[in-house]
């Protein structure tokens, strides 16, 4: 994507309308962690560096939360998975793959997406193009949250390739085998009944 005139004015156009900063006034539209003195020592940007603290801590509080939150969750059903039958277990075992692989997905495409977007130019690296990163992100994240659960849970799975539906009821059906046919024994023959 070569830069021309074109694609400046308009992102100048951009910035003034949602930012109200006009980009011929303003050097620098984002976070700079350091000034250098007339000697050529770098000195602190102290408000930039709470700006930055900030947005780490909301990164690391919402992730911890889902950390928190499915460690709960995987201890619960580790401690209650002595009285339960072992198809509730298996699906237990799908939901927690399951967790496991949505907690990653955020991870993977967000978190630490934008940590390092926030956090390379302190090394004075230069970010590039991994800065349009977090907004493909977002727009692929609710897309592939739900193919996770379609791929773990097995009923899902078996929808989503396609697997009819007797082949699931057959499977079913043999995995209940009742002591007797209930059905059977509560018919009476109707000559019976007649008499």
């Amino acid at each position: 994507m070569k830069g021309t005139e074109e694609k400046a004015e308009y992102a100048k156009k951009i910035i003034l309308e949602v930012y109200k900063e006009d980009t011929s006034k303003v050097a620098f539209i984002a976070l700079q962690f350091w000034d250098e003195d007339p000697d050529g020592n770098k000195t602190f940007r102290v408000f930039d560096w709470l700006s930055y603290f900030g947005c780490l801590s909301i990164i690391g509080s919402c992730f911890s939360t889902i950390l928190f939150c499915a460690t709960k969750i995987y201890v619960k059903l580790k401690y209650s998975q002595n009285v339960m039958s072992r198809k509730t277990r298996e699906l237990h075992g799908q939901l927690l793959k399951t967790l496991v692989f949505q907690t990653a997905l955020p991870f993977f495409t967000m978190y630490s997406v934008v940590g390092c977007i926030l956090s390379l130019p302190i090394f004075e690296i230069d970010i590039g193009l991994i800065a349009n990163f977090p907004g493909s992100a977002a727009c692929v994240y609710p897309a592939l949250e739900p193919l996770i659960a379609m791929y773990f849970v097995k009923d899902f799975k078996n929808v989503f390739k396609c697997k009819s539906k007797v082949e699931v009821a057959v499977a079913n059906i043999e995995m209940q085998k009742p002591p007797y046919n209930s059905l059977r024994s509560s018919l009476v023959p109707i000559n019976k009944v007649l008499n």
